[in-house]
């Protein structure tokens, strides 16, 4: 009896399961099958949101037009001025004097002239030097010969009027000739041989600019009968011409102004484009009415015609999708005086309801419910009784999957702008996109409510 009891307890022994390897074996399996699911299923690629600005825009070299003369100086001598570069002279203002007489030297004055500066002059200085500091890039190292302009147009103007102060001197009125402004205008120092270039003077070697060189009359510099002594330009009104290519020329002749940014300083200002061909080329002229002064002693700027811009939401293009939605007009949605939550009447038999569905989204003529929400059919009455609609119809709203919460979940958009790969979009739902979300780099290739991870 004790032997086979015996026999029978090994049998049990044998046959007993280790609790510990079956929790190990399963654990194995889901790895494995985990590993396995995960090697074979596509690569779910995501982008961050960003808050960002697309914009539009082409590049050109504008070449100025303006209406200007070159006053040339009646006899020999050494010039002074009265008018500051860049200053507006009245009709008959003295503009500058032609002496006879070799004033002090330039380098003689440049080296007391620190001692007798203005608090003004200073502050003239110190305004071109920040404004260099400002806007200056490797890309733009011309930048450094217009500052060189623009200081030593200051210093030859507090030059010439000492040089000015010092003919008082001067007993006879034969030694030196007054210059008078022909009529209003802006007075420039700086002279380059296309004062005379216009519209009717167009050709393609105008906008070669390597070859392009400009003077600057400084003060007390010696001039000979007929040589240039100041520019003067009688309008506000100026223009810039461009060369556009024939895709830029269609945009042109769409619009009627035009967002001009001028590169050297970073400004903006509207422009009127008006085409204009010669010998065959269409140019574009940009009217102008603000700035010339500014850029009185330039003949090229390299400008961005800025076409058109939005900001909000960055997004890829390839990240947008489309869903489906029950559309019930806007004039059946009911507030809830209670809970002050939108929702709708439904008619089920004799009896009436009050349903509050998903709203996901509602413009001025619709609102969009999620299908998921609302049955097929149901039947929709107004607050008064009067009106009916039975719920079918579905309309797309333009979207995104986020995927913050491990799934995705489809948040409608509106485009606002879009330019190559990416655009701009305002979120359409109260609990919708927002600026660092998560979404679904390629929006078709998942589905709603798909778990990501």
């Amino acid at each position: 009896m004790s032997s086979k009891k015996d026999g029978s307890a090994g049998r049990q022994s044998r046959f007993r399961i280790d609790i510990g390897i079956v929790i190990f074996a399963a654990i194995f399996i889901y790895l494995a099958a985990n590993s396995i699911f995960n090697a074979t299923r596509g690569r779910v690629s995501f982008f961050e949101v960003e808050s960002g600005e697309i914009v539009d825009e082409d590049s050109f070299t504008g070449l100025i037009v303006r209406d200007e003369q070159i006053i040339k100086s009646p006899r020999d001598g050494y010039i002074s001025y009265f008018v500051s570069d860049g200053e507006k002279a009245a009709k008959d203002e003295n503009v500058c004097i032609i002496n006879s007489q070799k004033p002090a030297q330039t380098s003689t004055a440049a080296a007391s002239l620190a001692a007798s500066l203005s608090d003004s002059q200073y502050s003239d200085i110190r305004e071109q030097m920040n404004n260099f500091n400002r806007n200056y890039s490797d890309s733009r190292y011309s930048d450094v010969q217009s500052l060189d302009y623009s200081l030593s147009n200051i210093i030859s103007q507090i030059i010439s009027r000492n040089n000015i102060n010092s003919l008082a001197k001067l007993t006879s009125s034969g030694e030196y000739q007054i210059l008078k402004a022909p009529a209003n205008g802006v007075i420039s120092y700086t002279t380059d041989g296309m004062e005379g270039t216009g519209t009717d003077s167009l050709s393609a070697d105008l906008f070669n600019t390597s070859g392009y060189r400009r003077t600057q009359i400084e003060t007390g510099s010696e001039v000979k009968a007929a040589d240039p002594v100041c520019r003067i330009i009688y309008e506000d009104d100026w223009q810039l011409i461009i060369r556009p290519s024939q895709e830029q020329l269609k945009k042109f002749k769409e619009k009627d102004s035009v967002t001009v940014s001028f590169l050297k300083d970073n400004l903006t200002a509207q422009a009127v484009p008006r085409i204009i061909e010669k010998d065959g080329t269409e140019y574009v002229s940009l009217q102008l009415s603000n700035y010339m002064v500014r850029y009185c002693n330039e003949r090229y700027l390299d400008i961005k015609i800025i076409w058109d811009s939005s900001s909000g939401l960055k997004i890829p293009a390839s990240a947008l999708a489309k869903q489906d939605y029950y559309t019930i007009p806007v004039s059946f949605a009911v507030t809830d005086k209670n809970s002050s939550q939108t929702g709708f009447y439904s008619r089920n038999g004799s009896s009436i309801e009050f349903i509050k569905p998903d709203i996901v989204y509602m413009d001025d003529e619709n609102c969009y419910i999620d299908p998921e929400d609302l049955p097929e059919n149901t039947e929709i009455v107004s607050e008064d009784k009067s009106k009916t609609f039975k719920v079918s119809g579905k309309s797309s709203l333009s979207g995104v999957f986020n995927i913050n919460r491990g799934y995705t979940l489809f948040c409608p958009v509106k485009v606002l702008y879009t330019y190559g790969d990416y655009c701009i979009v305002e979120n359409l739902s109260g609990s919708g996109l927002v600026l660092y979300d998560h979404i679904i780099l390629d929006g078709s290739t998942v589905k709603n409510n798909q778990v990501i991870y």
